[in-house]
């Protein structure tokens, strides 16, 4: 529908489209949706950043957004929808988690960046996270968030997990970027397993 980002797009330099994700049908009802993150959003702060649901009808795409998400509060400039993914069904509920980056989420040190993770359930979405993870060691201007990737399922428990890429988290005394795997079965374990860049550049090339 040509119409969809003009209805949606909150203005010049919103950004909407910078990130999508399906997540599968959310209420189990025949309906598929996707997600679609628009990071420079204005909402009550200046490019806090929304992310916008739309589902598949029986005409096609609903034009009209089926749910939004905004950047859990103080959110000023934390570029809430840079990144989203589909985690899966954490706890086997029959319902879809999804996970939203704001890379430039001011939390324990400035632009340290957090993810934020959401939940489905029989009733809709609710705009209020279920889990933060947050930048394990708190690096100002990591932009923790600003990539993320399902694992699927995997191991002996099944768990389900989230990537999360951190391009400018300092190691070792220079600006390499690392990445974080979180996992679980009912949620998201919050320590995460992190892994180094193999060659670390002063750079951060």
């Amino acid at each position: 529908n040509a119409d969809l980002v003009a209805r949606s797009l909150a203005g010049d330099g919103g950004a909407f489209g910078q990130s999508v994700a399906g997540v599968g049908d959310p209420l189990g009802n025949g309906h598929a949706a996707f997600l679609v993150g628009s990071p420079g959003h204005a909402g009550a702060d200046s490019d806090e950043g929304a992310v916008f649901v739309f589902r598949w009808g029986l005409l096609g795409v609903e034009p009209t957004p089926w749910s939004s998400l905004s950047c859990p509060g103080p959110c000023n400039g934390g570029s809430f929808g840079s990144s989203a993914a589909l985690i899966g069904d954490l706890g086997d509920d029959g319902y879809p988690d999804f996970a939203i980056g704001a890379p430039a989420y001011d939390a324990g040190a400035a632009a340290e960046g957090n993810v934020f993770v959401y939940a489905a359930t029989a009733s809709g979405l609710s705009g209020v996270p279920t889990m933060t993870l947050d930048n394990p060691a708190n690096t100002a201007f990591a932009y923790f968030g600003a990539a993320l990737a399902p694992t699927g399922r995997f191991g002996a428990f099944g768990q389900l997990g989230v990537s999360v890429g951190a391009p400018r988290q300092a190691g070792e005394g220079v600006v390499e970027g690392a990445a974080f795997l979180y996992a679980g079965v009912a949620a998201l374990v919050p320590t995460p397993v992190t892994i180094a860049a193999p060659d670390a550049d002063p750079l951060g090339g």
